[in-house]
């Protein structure tokens, strides 16, 4: 018997165990979500994560997240001060000829 087995049938005796220890992990899903219903993606990461250490998720949360891009245009930067600063917190480059201009 491996020690998954081992540990799954430690779990099933004892319960839900109130670890001292407990993880929140925020993720980005991919563009394909957009397209599928919130209640199949929570089903879908409760039955398939594989994380280690995971004895078994507790919660899954769904939220829309609004255009980063668009909320800069409305507080007035332009649609290329808006680009860069979207692609700067992507982890993207910055085009070549753009520049941070600091007082």
């Amino acid at each position: 018997m491996d020690i998954t087995n081992i540990y799954n049938a430690s779990y099933d005796i004892c319960g839900d165990v109130n670890l001292a220890k407990r993880a929140t992990i925020l993720i980005s899903l991919v563009p394909e979500a957009k397209i599928t219903d919130n209640k199949e993606i929570e089903k879908q990461i409760k039955k398939e994560s594989s994380i280690p250490f995971l004895a078994k998720v507790e919660k899954v949360t769904i939220e829309e997240t609004e255009n980063p891009y668009q909320k800069l245009r409305e507080h007035g930067f332009s649609r290329k001060a808006a680009r860069n600063i979207v692609r700067f917190y992507e982890g993207k480059s910055m085009p070549k000829n753009s520049y941070v201009h600091t007082n």
